[in-house]
């Protein structure tokens, strides 16, 4: 079951690459553009809605996550505690030559790790409010590459707790075969008392 338009150009992208294509299928699997790609009329989402939303920057990504709640997980009271995100990533993001900008490594971590947070409110299975970055912890492995072609950013909550509006969580940016590139260790807040 799909809850998306496989009509996308994301899916047909990453459709089109044998191992991003074991990401974008499974029962009860959800994969579509990520939230953080449509820019709000309030300004919201525009450094990913806009301006790594090129040809140069990262021309595409697709976020898959399953709706099918795992037995065994009682970490996350029935949260979607799970999200992969599928990226090509263009020349306008060097750091060095062929080779991602430390700073968009870390922001695409960071960004990966947020979107478990829309996912669940979207779902009614997470209070409205706006949720911050307290720190992200974040591990520089090896090179990023931008001519690979696709790379996946996997992210997961570690530690939940809704009643206090704290999610701590971790990722993963990964290549093709599945070698970790950088990692990170986060932690989200709700905002009290602020209006965005």
């Amino acid at each position: 079951m799909y809850e998306h338009d496989t009509e996308t150009p994301e899916f047909h992208y990453f459709n089109s690459i044998p191992w991003c294509a074991r990401h974008t299928r499974g029962p009860n699997l959800v994969a579509r553009p990520p939230s953080c790609r449509t820019v709000q009329p309030s300004g919201e989402n525009l450094l990913f809605g806009r301006t790594l939303n090129t040809t140069g920057t990262i021309p595409a990504m697709l976020e898959t996550f399953s709706t099918t709640k795992r037995g065994d997980d009682s970490s996350s009271s029935g949260l979607i505690d799970q999200v992969k995100c599928l990226l090509a990533l263009g020349p306008d993001v060097n750091g060095y030559p062929c080779t991602l900008h430390g700073g968009i490594v870390a922001a695409l971590l960071d960004e990966v790790i947020g979107s478990l947070i829309p996912i669940n409110r979207e779902r009614g299975l997470m209070p409205a409010g706006s949720h911050f970055t307290a720190y992200l912890h974040t591990q520089y492995r090896r090179p990023v590459p931008t001519t690979a072609g696709a790379l996946l950013v996997r992210a997961r909550f570690v530690k939940v707790d809704v009643a206090r509006g704290k999610f701590f969580a971790e990722a993963t940016l990964e290549d093709a075969e599945g070698t970790v590139l950088a990692s990170a260790e986060a932690l989200f807040v709700r905002a009290r008392g602020t209006k965005l």
